[in-house]
């Protein structure tokens, strides 16, 4: 059952390593195969991001971050109508393939970056 904690609740997902930056880039090629899942999709939608603009952060990312589990976290800085925003893409490797598993784009870029 979640706790509450200084008005949020704990304990809802499984406990994950904490990200870590990598000193080597095992992704960020041009030629990367990825897979971009359902709710990715709807969150590229509603936010108005393309694919051509997630392929770009994943071929040139400004920070990449991996946490213990494997998981690649992608940031990449972009102008969106004259104003600097930061695009995340949270992804799982898998065998040959990045799946990407969800989409976000924010103006708090001191924040996130």
């Amino acid at each position: 059952m979640p706790e509450w904690r200084n008005g949020r609740r704990t304990r809802l997902k499984i406990a994950r390593g904490q990200p870590h930056e990598s000193s080597t880039l095992s992704f960020g090629t041009k030629n990367m195969k990825y897979i971009i899942k359902p709710h990715a999709r709807i969150r590229m939608k509603e936010r108005s991001i393309s694919e051509s603009l997630v392929n770009d952060a994943i071929a040139n990312p400004t920070k990449v971050l991996y946490d213990n589990d494997g998981r690649v976290l992608f940031k990449k800085l972009y102008k969106k109508r004259e104003v600097e925003r930061l695009l995340l893409i949270a992804a799982e490797p898998k065998k040959d393939v990045l799946e990407i598993v969800t989409v976000i784009d924010t103006s708090k870029i001191k924040k996130y970056l």
